[in-house]
């Protein structure tokens, strides 16, 4: 037990001193992830206008197909556990892993209203696992220390 409340307190004082640090990497992980949820997926057709080019990029790096979608389902919304807890370093583990799973949720719903975009109930149960295999690493990482 006390080996686990000096991590914690290690664990504390080091997310003091990296506050800024987090938030740059949240605004970061924030925009790159509003990048590849919100925005319309385009036809697969190809482009008519030479400055499409650069949309036509974008989309092919931000939309995976395949086993590279599902395993990015399982890694995207990890951050939200490590990244959280430089915010809210008083919010519990778990807290933190429903923090992830309610985001994924609202990003499945919200999808259901963007044109060319799916939501599916994989991909909302493939993010939460992510979710719940990052609060497991951050636990056995904790646990070591």
């Amino acid at each position: 037990m006390e080996a686990r409340r000096n991590a914690r307190a290690s664990l504390q004082s080091f997310l003091a001193k990296h506050v800024t640090t987090a938030r740059i990497l949240v605004v970061g992980y924030c925009v790159g992830l509003a990048l590849s949820v919100f925005t319309p997926r385009f036809p697969s057709a190809p482009w008519a206008n030479p400055h499409q080019v650069w949309m036509r990029w974008i989309h092919d790096a931000l939309y995976l197909s395949g086993p590279g979608e599902v395993l990015g389902n399982y890694f995207l919304y990890a951050p939200i556990v490590f990244l959280s807890s430089f915010l809210f370093p008083r919010l519990s583990l778990g807290y933190r892993v429903l923090l992830g799973c309610a985001a994924s949720g609202f990003v499945e719903l919200t999808q259901l209203v963007i044109p060319g975009r799916v939501s599916s109930l994989r991909d909302f149960l493939t993010n939460c696992t992510g979710v719940v295999i990052a609060g497991l690493i951050e636990r056995w990482v904790l646990s070591v220390r």
